[in-house]
């Protein structure tokens, strides 16, 4: 069997879930309905894992409650054997699970310490069919770098996890006002001559 790198991180919004990053990958993504060994154990019906989802390098597990001290050690081994057996997993296809999945986690973890340290907010609307609709609130409501943020870190990020190109829109965002000075904000269109 080779050697497979793998860590494991946990989910600060979800205390029932654990993500295995597997930088090798994963031979599909979508919803763990089978796996080689003690992994296919635990992910059976009545095991400790009640929803495993992978996406195209990490494995999403869940346990029915937060016991990942009593059961962490055990399921990071069956994840490590299952990794080298990796035409042995059954992944029935979910875009649309692995989307969200992936959206939430990187607006939620990824990158709301960045977002948040600038005074705006992401809030996750929607996540299907390879597009993300997202609110953005706070500076970023107002933000000129925000289309920045949009395409290039967080449609960059999730589209690199899914293995599909994604399109992220910001909703809500139409001509704004910059309200402490009452100017249209940038990019908001047309602006009166000055007289």
């Amino acid at each position: 069997m080779a050697l497979t790198a793998m860590h494991a991180e946990a989910v600060p919004y979800d205390a029932t879930a654990m993500r295995w990053v597997l930088p090798d990958g994963l031979p599909a993504c979508g919803r763990l309905v089978g796996a080689p060994g003690r992994l296919g154990e635990l992910v059976a019906a009545g095991g400790p894992i009640v929803r495993a989802v992978a996406e195209r390098r990490a494995l999403w597990t869940w346990l029915a409650q937060p016991a990942w001290d009593v059961c962490g050690v055990e399921i990071r081994q069956a994840v490590f054997v299952a990794a080298g057996r990796p035409a042995e997993w059954q992944i029935e296809p979910d875009a649309d699970e692995v989307l969200e999945l992936v959206a939430t986690d990187v607006i939620n973890r990824t990158l709301k310490a960045f977002i948040a340290s600038h005074g705006g907010e992401i809030v996750l609307v929607r996540a299907s069919e390879n597009t993300v609709d997202v609110e953005m609130k706070g500076a970023c409501a107002r933000c000129a770098a925000a289309g920045g943020t949009l395409h290039g870190r967080i449609e960059r990020e999730i589209s690199d996890r899914t293995g599909s190109r994604v399109t992220v829109n910001a909703i809500g965002v139409g001509r704004r006002r910059i309200p402490h000075l009452n100017l249209p904000a940038f990019g908001a269109g047309p602006t009166p001559p000055c007289r």
